[in-house]
């Protein structure tokens, strides 16, 4: 059994919360890490920071490797409203070349052109950031979390997406696709292959691997709907309280 550690990037986390998160971890056998990230603000340089409907918390994710010990050669970043469902040994170690991150393109409800927009890439690939596996060793050696800090200061720190597509932006070209069942997205699961390929604008997946992937997907991202709501319509909720 492969040893597994789980680093909490804190910002404002009770003293419950901690111990309740940590109590989980022991559950399980595994460790968990609280790491202090109080002055997310000071370490992105300005206190002019997009949040829109999200909080401040969701920034930390640029700075994962500063979060992650450097005996670490990988990491795996995952939000929390997200189950996960099978084995991601493959997607984890997946051979991700000279990449930065290996990652999903991202399931938005309007077309992609607009986050493509957003974070300045033209025709590449734009992918979601809720979760995604990050090349540790090219984030120290190229400083890449400072290269997030200088595009961030650059949109005076506003962009649509956030730090989405500050990673987009930054990362571009330098991206690993996953297959799409390592991360799919609550809009997907409403959607045909045919209309995700129009909001994509590019066939980035077949339609086999859409289609499987959202039958059995491995990572699911319940974003929009939550599945702790009572009125949550979500096709996947029963796995979130299993």
């Amino acid at each position: 059994e492969e040893k597994i550690s789980f680093y909490i990037l804190n910002v404002g986390l009770s003293e419950e919360s901690i111990n309740n998160l940590s109590a989980v971890a022991s559950q399980y056998g595994r460790n968990a890490f609280i790491v202090d990230f109080k002055d997310i603000k000071g370490k992105l340089g300005t206190e002019n920071v997009a949040i829109n409907s999200f909080t401040i918390e969701t920034y930390t994710r640029l700075f994962l490797a500063d979060a992650v010990p450097e005996t670490e050669d990988r990491a795996m970043w995952i939000d929390g409203d997200t189950a996960v469902l099978g084995n991601i040994h493959d997607m984890y170690y997946c051979d991700m070349g000279n990449n930065a991150i290996a990652a999903v393109v991202d399931q938005p409800s309007f077309g992609l052109d607009f986050s493509r927009n957003d974070a300045e890439i033209g025709d590449s690939p734009y992918v979601a950031a809720g979760m995604f596996v990050a090349n540790l060793d090219v984030w120290r050696k190229e400083n890449i979390s400072q290269q997030f800090i200088e595009y961030f200061k650059k949109r005076n720190g506003q962009t649509a997406f956030l730090e989405q597509s500050v990673m987009n932006h930054v990362l571009e070209g330098r991206i690993h696709l996953l297959d799409f069942k390592y991360h799919v997205i609550t809009p997907a699961f409403f959607m045909t292959y045919k209309t995700m390929v129009k909001k994509w604008g590019h066939e980035y997946y077949s339609k086999e691997s859409f289609v499987q992937g959202k039958r059995h997907p491995v990572i699911v991202h319940y974003a929009v709907f939550r599945p702790w709501k009572k009125w949550c319509l979500h096709p996947m909720t029963k796995h979130r309280s299993e």
